[in-house]
């Protein structure tokens, strides 16, 4: 007779995984870090920073960056400067595309735009009229992941928090030249745990062993209550089981308030780049952390 197949909350017991000592890689501005592993070169991107919409650097391993300058020179006619945060850049068939989240100018809400460029620093250009996406609440931290057979999607956050109201994560399809979308969001994740401050938000999905997890940010980004959180689902829109508490905390290895997270992979490994504070909190440094796996255990199902 087959195995009985467990629950998620028993994989997420047994499969859960955790992350190597964090390592310093940047120590200067660089919030809401996002690398994006190119051949022999590791490109990195952040929030604004003094006149940069996004900075941009590069560097063979994942220290000793190189300043390129800024990747988006312009914002969108529809965008108004100073609140350029958290870059997402993915290769497609179409070049290179950079999803941002910045303040609208008709609104005075944030949304997400999205430039075009021909290679990974750019220069990216938006000459759209009008945000890739928009919501009620406002829409920041967009992130790509893309499955198995090749399907695009996009994460995102609506930013209730802000004003007064829940904030929750967002997964919409994306066209395969991720251009557009077509069709509507699902809601994966709200806040709800009390260590979680009424916040989550930075999605960044991965796939490993059949199931999905979905690492976040949670809590106040100006402080050491912003650490890093993960949940895991059987399927790719959920139910996602949050986790027991923070994956990346403030207190491990000099870390105050963690978070701003992105994923990739390099050399074969998974690992995590998030911005965490300096000792006088005067500005939020750039770390990465390489994501340990357990292996799945032989269940007998599939």
């Amino acid at each position: 007779m087959p195995a009985r197949r467990p629950s998620v909350a028993a994989l997420l017991a047994t499969l859960r995984p955790t992350c190597a000592a964090p390592r310093l890689v940047h120590d200067g501005e660089g919030a809401d870090p996002m690398v994006l592993a190119e051949g022999d070169t590791c490109h990195l991107y952040t929030t604004n920073a003094g006149l940069e919409n996004v900075p941009h650097f590069t560097a063979p391993a994942l220290d000793g960056w190189t300043h390129r300058g800024d990747a988006l020179p312009a914002l969108g006619a529809w965008a108004v400067g100073g609140h350029t945060w958290a870059p997402a850049v993915s290769r497609t068939a179409a070049g290179y595309l950079l999803y941002y989240s910045a303040r609208e100018g008709a609104t005075g809400r944030h949304a997400i735009g999205l430039a075009r460029g021909a290679a990974p620093g750019g220069p990216f250009t938006d000459d759209a009229p009008a945000p890739f996406l928009t919501d009620p609440d406002g829409a920041i931290d967009a992130e790509v992941f893309v499955e198995d057979d090749g399907a695009r999607y996009l994460l995102w956050k609506t930013d209730g928090n802000s004003f007064g109201r829940p904030a929750a994560l967002w997964l919409q399809p994306l066209a395969p030249d991720g251009l557009s979308t077509t069709g509507p969001a699902t809601r994966l994740l709200s806040s709800g745990r009390a260590w979680e401050g009424g916040v989550v938000e930075s999605p960044v999905l991965r796939k490993r062993d059949g199931l999905y997890y979905l690492f976040y940010s949670l809590g106040d980004y100006t402080g050491t209550a912003y650490n890093v959180g993960v949940a895991v689902a059987a399927a790719l829109t959920g139910p996602y089981i949050k986790g027991l508490g923070p994956l990346l905390a403030t207190g491990r290895t000099g870390l105050r308030g963690p978070g701003g997270q992105s994923l990739f992979h390099w050399q074969g490994r998974d690992w995590l780049v998030f911005h965490s504070f300096d000792p006088v909190y005067a500005y939020r440094a750039v770390w990465t952390a390489e994501l340990r796996w357990r292996s799945a255990p032989r269940l007998g199902w599939h």
